[in-house]
């Protein structure tokens, strides 16, 4: 098996991940099972949650024998864990292939304009301007959100 995401692979029980930014393409290859998600790869665990998420870059799953798995957001969840308030750039690239494709889409779909929108982060999101680099962005020239420790 293969578990690859943005910010994390794999999300066991009791973990949470919140106020994330991910650009990354991201691409897996297994002769068995795949997971690829633009912020998790899967969550197995009950208690988990992912929230107020922005997904902007292109996910591939490809399984020669297995089911592949792919998502926005998260490619596979059980149905207790629901993404909340996450998005995706409009025409983001979500490809499975393999055995068994499988898809899951769970983040809103949001233009170019309002992703370049600082606002956006801090009103939608609730995101903290204090922890968050948030002016001149421009998501396809690479200028994204980013945290303020990182800069």
């Amino acid at each position: 098996e293969a578990y690859a995401g943005g910010i994390v692979g794999l999300l066991r029980e009791y973990c949470n991940v919140k106020n994330c930014y991910s650009a990354s393409d991201i691409t897996a290859e297994s002769s068995a099972f795949v997971y690829v998600g633009g912020i998790a790869g899967a969550t197995f665990g009950k208690n988990s949650s992912i929230a107020a998420c922005v997904y902007t870059g292109n996910a591939k799953a490809v399984s020669a024998r297995g089911k592949a798995y792919v998502g926005d957001v998260v490619s596979y969840k059980p149905s207790s864990v629901q993404p909340v308030s996450c998005y995706r750039l409009k025409g983001v690239s979500v490809k499975a292939s393999g055995n068994e494709p499988i898809y899951e889409i769970s983040g809103a779909e949001c233009e170019l304009i309002t992703l370049n929108s600082g606002d956006f982060y801090t009103s939608t999101l609730g995101w903290d301007e204090s922890v968050w680099e948030l002016s001149s962005l421009n998501v396809l020239d690479g200028k994204h959100p980013k945290m303020k420790a990182w800069n």
